[in-house]
């Protein structure tokens, strides 16, 4: 498709149309591509107006910084937020932050989040201010905001947070729960692991499960060896996912219990138990 056509496409009435020729606009590099694409903005759908955003900050024109300003104003907070961060990068560093200023201003929580997140991956947080904002979310009473927050933390790989994650973890529900355990997953550290495995016992099989799922990351003994006693578990889901991590994990010494689970009274179970013998060769 060429660069007029994909111009036309902008005006599309699908907005996945539009979003894909947003897209390859910003990848052609075109400069017929430039102002269809501000014109864009304009766009009565967020995502295509955050699409076009992206595309736009990969030209170097003298419009770019006027227009991203714009976009700050926009009424959907992802809008703003990747506009403060493209601004962050192309401005001055003796300017002021405009991460921080939508930090301290923007009234949605989710767009006050984001900002700290950029702030630390762009080094602007020798305080730690923004990392224990992060922090300070997992007890936010909007589920959606403590997910975002767990989701941020696992990015962010910053040592030493394990402790202040654990006091909070207990009073998640199951998805927020989730959310953090498959986090703190990407921390592949001695004192993780130690704490996964001891959730590998936890009261609730959610927890069981999703942990089960994530020790794939941590190939030790220890790991195996617990995940084929979890292969006894009480609940299904956790017995099928040790199953399918251990099949990932081709380790030899599951072979037996594997076996074993060939007559588990649960047809999911007896499937991923196959699955995984199939995987290390069986």
């Amino acid at each position: 498709m060429n660069i007029q056509e994909l111009i036309s496409q902008l005006q599309d009435s699908d907005k996945v149309k539009r979003i894909t020729a947003a897209e390859k606009l910003g990848e052609s590099l075109s400069a017929e591509a430039i102002e269809p694409l501000i014109l864009s903005l304009d766009d009565k759908d967020s995502e295509v107006r955050y699409a076009v955003l992206k595309s736009i900050s990969k030209f170097e024109d003298e419009r770019i910084p006027s227009v991203f300003m714009k976009a700050l104003k926009d009424k959907t907070w992802y809008v703003r937020c990747e506009a403060a961060i493209e601004l962050e990068q192309i401005l001055n560093e003796n300017s002021p932050s405009v991460l921080e200023f939508l930090y301290v201003n923007d009234p949605e929580k989710l767009s006050k989040l984001s900002t700290a997140f950029a702030l630390v991956n762009l080094n602007r947080d020798g305080e730690k201010k923004y990392q224990k904002f992060i922090l300070s979310q997992l007890s936010d009473e909007d589920k959606s905001i403590r997910i975002h927050a767990a989701m941020m933390l696992g990015d962010l790989k910053e040592p030493g947070i394990l402790g202040q994650v654990q006091k909070v973890f207990q009073e998640q529900d199951d998805e927020a729960q989730s959310a953090i355990i498959l986090s703190m997953s990407n921390y592949h550290t001695s004192d993780v692991e130690d704490w996964l495995l001891d959730l590998l016992k936890h009261r609730k099989s959610s927890v069981r499960s999703t942990v089960a799922k994530v020790l794939e990351g941590f190939d030790s003994d220890k790991v195996v060896s617990q995940l084929i006693e979890a292969l006894n578990d009480e609940h299904k889901d956790v017995r099928s996912s040790s199953a399918i991590t251990l099949g990932n994990l081709q380790k030899e010494e599951a072979i037996q219990a594997l076996i074993e689970k060939l007559k588990d009274p649960n047809d999911d179970v007896v499937y991923y138990s196959k699955e995984a013998l199939g995987k290390i060769g069986i």
